[in-house]
């Protein structure tokens, strides 16, 4: 059964690998999620950025990844 996860627990998640630069193996140990679900977050938030970024290209856009 697929696990449930809030937007902010992602966003936490997110953040250790992309801003704090945690490696995947500390972070899956510790929250007990799968690499692939981490990687998989860290893409669409990547890709949410860069959405962003091309619907309002003329605005400075600072994402705040804390929960």
């Amino acid at each position: 059964m697929p696990q449930n996860y809030t937007p902010e627990f992602k966003k936490k998640i997110v953040r250790l690998r992309l801003e704090e630069g945690r490696t995947i193996n500390s972070i899956t140990t510790e929250y007990g999620i799968s690499k692939e679900t981490l990687r998989r977050w860290c893409r669409e938030m990547k890709e949410e950025c860069r959405t962003r970024r091309i619907i309002m290209p003329g605005k400075k856009h600072k994402v705040s990844l804390q929960a």
